[in-house]
């Protein structure tokens, strides 16, 4: 458990690397003959599940400070080690489906808990061998070219994982998206199957991909992650000497969002010199829908409290199936500092609430956006505050105290 004091952050922050890109890099280069390196890295249990499954699957990987470099190597594995990266786990299965031969992946119980169902009914639908017990997933299958469907996805990561597998087929191949969600991240899926020298067709959803495409190898920098930016934007709303650079304005990343969403509020920043800072802090009345954005949903969350102002929150169960379940839990912890909502079916309202000053022990869960956000909640009010299981924050994140630390903020 940590303590967290009110505090003035200042300084400048360097957003970490994404780690949606770099699990797609490093799933990606399975189908590649090519020597690959990728730089700006920024480590975490996430993008170590990911570097476990490629190692798995016969790459040799070298691990440098700020690079990876992927190579040939042997034969793939039949076993594979993943401790709670979902992303890894649902870009790995469909691979593992083309191996012809039985696969074990073991799992940290609680991420066989998140959905799974496309693939539990592609299995069954093309005879696949998929059994799921109490920490592993036991498969084999004989992934074929062909016509896909994936309708009303609970997430976004099952059409990345059959967009990553489909191009390396014998023949060509679509898969229909009906509503579809998380629709920003099916296009980083595509802008990394570009950068592989991949070609895919998308009509209203419905992508076709010509099969045995070669999967071109090259140096990529990894960008900066607007998830983990959307913490400092946040906290630079209240502290005026807070810098926040590497991130691109370009990107293709759903969560750059929280610029777009911050200007909605009625805040506003300004960029000079690769920095954003803040130069007016305001609040009001909004809805902001997080169907293609649940990554935000908590740090949002904690801006609509502090802002006092009536804010909705539309297509809420996208935060259900997440690492927690991050609505009720976000909802149960904000309650504790004076949260007054009302919920609805896929739905809540933030009404009109005014903080208390009792001394607060925040639960997270074990959510590393749980944790980040009440962190951010607990440097800029006067409460008294403890936050348990900060360790969470490893899973994506895992210097976030420390760069907290360097920016003045008083953690013990």
């Amino acid at each position: 458990m940590i303590r967290i004091k009110q505090s003035e952050a200042k300084g400048i922050v360097a957003v970490p690397a994404s780690k949606s890109y770099l699990q797609r890099y490093i799933l990606a280069s399975f189908y590649s003959k090519d020597k690959i390196i990728i730089g700006n890295v920024t480590y975490s249990n996430d993008v170590h599940d990911a570097l476990n499954a490629i190692q798995a699957l016969g790459k040799k990987v070298t691990l440098r400070k700020n690079e990876i470099v992927i190579e040939e190597g042997k034969k793939p594995s039949s076993e594979y080690q993943i401790k709670e990266s979902a992303t890894t786990l649902r870009l790995l299965i469909p691979i593992l489906f083309t191996l012809r031969k039985t696969c074990t992946i073991y799992c940290e119980e609680s991420l066989l808990k998140r959905p799974l169902d496309y693939y539990k009914d592609l299995a069954v639908k093309n005879k696949f061998y998929f059994k799921v017990e109490k920490d592993r997933i036991i498969l084999k299958g004989s992934l074929k070219a062909g016509n896909y469907i994936i309708d009303s996805p609970k997430t976004s990561q099952f059409v990345t994982g059959m967009l990553l597998t489909l191009p390396s087929l014998k023949g060509k191949s679509t898969l229909k998206v009906v509503n579809q969600v998380s629709k920003p991240y099916v296009k980083m899926t595509l802008e990394t199957l570009n950068n592989y020298g991949i070609k895919v067709d998308c009509q209203n959803d419905i992508y076709t991909i010509e099969g045995r495409q070669k999967y071109i190898g090259n140096y990529w920098k990894t960008e900066g992650d607007w998830s983990q930016a959307a913490y400092f934007f946040a906290l630079a709303l209240f502290n005026e000497d807070l810098l926040i650079r590497n991130v691109n304005l370009d990107s293709l990343q759903g969560d750059k969002a929280i610029l777009e969403i911050l200007e909605d509020f009625g805040c506003e920043f300004e960029y000079s010199n690769g920095c954003f800072k803040c130069i007016k802090r305001s609040f009001k009345k909004m809805t902001i829908d997080l169907n293609d954005i649940p990554d935000l949903g908590p740090i949002l969350m904690v801006l609509a409290l502090l802002g006092k102002e009536e804010v909705t929150f539309v297509n809420t169960n996208r935060l259900v199936y997440k690492e927690s379940n991050r609505l009720d839990y976000m909802l149960f912890e904000l309650s504790k500092i004076g949260l007054k909502y009302k919920k609805e079916d896929n739905k809540v309202t933030f009404l009109k609430s005014d903080l208390n000053n009792d001394s607060i022990v925040f639960e997270t869960y074990n959510d590393h956006r749980i944790f980040m956000s009440l962190a951010i909640l607990s440097i800029i009010v006067s409460n008294d505050t403890f936050i348990k299981g900060e360790g969470a924050v490893n899973k994506s994140y895992p210097n976030f105290i420390e760069v907290l630390k360097e920016l003045n903020v008083i953690i013990k």
